[in-house]
């Protein structure tokens, strides 16, 4: 012990002065820390400390005796990966400590650094990290979170552990991306809003193709949240694509008191083939299981009604159709315009779908289903959310009076009442741009916005996180 004070000044971690603790990994690491601050940190600790019996001195020795120490020491033997504290009490006539190991292997030297990192976040120290590759980063914080939860002590790591990852904010969205399952128990574990919110918008994504076997690998609140959200936007889609089967150009419309007759209608006949064939399109479409029910999701046919122009019916499709039904060139032409017409019109939707609510440029990777699921604070396990009646939720997804109307089924006032009752604004550009700002501030610096708590330890930090 005094070899190892030469080194300190008593004032500072890992050794202090007037701390009432001592803890022994091996001959090399030992901490002389506060037990006011293992108790407030640490449920396990506490416990451990509330073992330790203060030995009464008489009056007369108070002034020579010394105080009470507690001697924590440290087995690798017990405990499993974590290993296992043991508590020995003294009454101060004895610093001589019992050595319970000594250090050796690559295995024992890393849950050393560890411990090391535990007890400097109880004093509010960064924990070093090995950031030598995002790998290793992943290996660090996990095998940190392992350690913290045997002990009670996830509130007081998680945001730093938290922060560490955000700081790699490409590295981890990407690796999010690639295996969002075990980031989704990461986030949940850590409570962080931003991980789990990323992981669970591209498993939503992902739904329709994942098996039953993968989906019942996921921890229940994952699960549910993810079955839930998927449903929702399930029914949604339907919506959408009977508006689309429903649609029809707003300058088709006729009154009884404008008394349409044949010559009314014959003047509008280009658009009047147009909609045929852009329903004979869509139709097939879905009766091939590319949209809703589709195993992306319905994304590639989402994504080409909102590209509109030649991504779908394209010249060498209408040319087909010309040689069916032959036209002049006049005719032709025509007719391509009333179908680009119909196109702008239902390229706007399909727009709530093409939100890309996720935190990578999923064009530029190619991501092969839609980001659009929202996941806000409320959808978060460990938030207190109200109650929401499902039946009221259908009601207000299946309104035959916004489908049947054809003024409402277009691109319009029912639009804007579409978009502003089904998104909850998270795509407006002031609640991003505070979000993207909130991320930010967690990357220079600041701690993570999340209140913490205590989860239940989770899987062995060996999980793959996709990491490339």
């Amino acid at each position: 012990m005094d070899s190892l004070r030469q080194d300190h000044d008593g004032k500072s971690f890992p050794v202090f002065n007037d701390g009432d603790v001592y803890i022994t990994i091996t001959a090399t690491r030992i901490y002389q820390l506060h037990s006011v601050v293992l108790r407030r940190c640490s449920k396990i600790f506490g416990e451990l400390l509330s073992q330790a019996t203060v030995v009464k001195v008489p009056t007369k020795r108070k002034k020579d005796a010394k105080p009470a120490r507690s001697y924590i020491e440290f087995t690798s033997e017990e405990g499993g990966y974590v290993g296992k504290f043991f508590l020995r009490v003294s009454n101060g006539q004895s610093n001589r400590l019992f050595i319970p190991q000594l250090e050796g292997g690559r295995s024992a030297l890393e849950i050393y650094k560890h411990y090391d990192n535990l007890f400097k976040a109880f004093y509010n120290i960064i924990p070093d990290f090995d950031e030598s590759s995002f790998g290793h980063l992943i290996q660090s914080c996990g095998s940190l979170l392992a350690v913290a939860e045997a002990h009670d002590a996830v509130t007081h790591i998680a945001d730093k552990i938290d922060l560490a990852l955000l700081r790699k904010h490409g590295q981890l969205f990407d690796a999010i991306a690639v295996n969002p399952a075990p980031w989704s128990e990461l986030g949940l574990r850590l409570e962080s809003p931003t991980i789990f919110r990323e992981a669970i918008i591209h498993l939503v994504g992902r739904w329709p193709s994942m098996s039953e076997g993968v989906r019942s690998n996921l921890r229940d609140e994952i699960r549910l949240l993810c079955q839930k959200k998927h449903d929702a936007l399930h029914a949604r889609k339907g919506v959408i694509e009977v508006r689309i089967a429903s649609y029809y150009p707003q300058v088709l419309d006729r009154t009884v008191e404008f008394n349409p007759g044949r010559h009314s209608y014959s003047s509008d006949i280009y658009l009047w083939m147009a909609v045929s064939l852009f329903r004979h399109w869509f139709a097939q479409a879905v009766c091939e299981d590319r949209g809703r029910n589709s195993i992306d999701g319905g994304a590639r046919l989402y994504r080409q009604l909102d590209a509109a122009g030649y991504a779908y019916l394209d010249r060498r499709a209408q040319q087909r159709y010309h040689e069916r039904f032959p036209m002049t060139p006049k005719g032709i032409q025509a007719l391509a315009t009333a179908l680009s017409t119909i196109k702008e019109d239902v390229k706007a939707l399909v727009a709530e779908f093409l939100i890309n609510r996720a935190l990578i440029d999923v064009e530029e990777k190619g991501t092969p289903y839609l980001t659009c699921c929202t996941v806000a604070k409320e959808d978060f396990p460990w938030a207190k959310s109200s109650p929401v009646d499902p039946d009221e939720t259908e009601d207000e997804l299946w309104d035959d009076s916004d489908l049947c109307s054809v003024h409402e089924s277009r691109p319009g006032a029912g639009d804007k009442d579409l978009h502003r009752r089904d998104n909850d604004g998270d795509d407006k550009p002031q609640k991003r741009a505070k979000r993207e700002k909130q991320i930010q501030g967690q990357m220079d610096g600041e701690d993570s916005d999340a209140g913490r708590r205590r989860m239940q330890p989770g899987s062995s930090p060996a999980l793959q996180y996709g990491q490339k």
